[in-house]
């Protein structure tokens, strides 16, 4: 039991991280809008906790990488599904800052957890919900995998970390 759930909690962190790319659907379409009352609470500890730890998610990335991921005292099973979620999370951080360089403003603070601001869909807009629902899906895929205890087999990033556990 424990195996199942320390390999599919980590897969929070991407799920987290990716949810101001949300913020623009959450207001235009129903089933977003119910996922976004369910995790208010999550998004406020986590603008709460990351407002009180100074780097707090940098911090949070160095020790599971160094204290889990290359550990060979931790089963594989947990290390890989760690390994998974961190690898989601650096995508999620790359393509903020990329958005960013196209003109995507940065959604940050209790203003950016209100949904049903602004008009429309421009092109950026677009492309931060497709990067949402990626994200988002393929979390999910991994957590419920590591709950089944099986191996999550996400495109890239399976591969990308395995060979990388080698």
């Amino acid at each position: 039991m424990q195996l199942r759930i320390f390999g599919g909690l980590p897969y929070l962190l991407p799920m987290i991280a990716v949810l101001p790319f949300g913020m623009g659907m959450f207001g235009q379409l129903k089933p977003f809008e119910i996922l976004f009352q369910i995790l208010t609470p999550v998004m406020i500890v986590q603008l709460t906790l990351y407002a009180l730890i100074p780097f707090g998610p940098l911090v949070i990335f160095f020790a599971l990488l160094l204290l889990v991921v290359r550990n060979p005292r931790i089963p594989f099973f947990i290390r890989i599904h760690v390994f998974q979620a961190l690898l989601l999370d650096i995508f999620v951080v790359i393509c903020g800052y990329a958005l960013a360089l196209l003109g995507l403003p940065q959604r940050i603070g209790l203003a950016a957890v209100q949904p049903g601001l602004g008009s429309g869909f421009s092109m950026l807009d677009i492309l931060s919900g497709i990067l949402f629902i990626f994200v988002f899906a393929a979390a999910i895929v991994g957590m419920i995998r590591a709950f089944r205890e099986e191996y999550a087999d996400l495109p890239i990033v399976t591969e990308t970390a395995r060979s990388m556990m080698r």
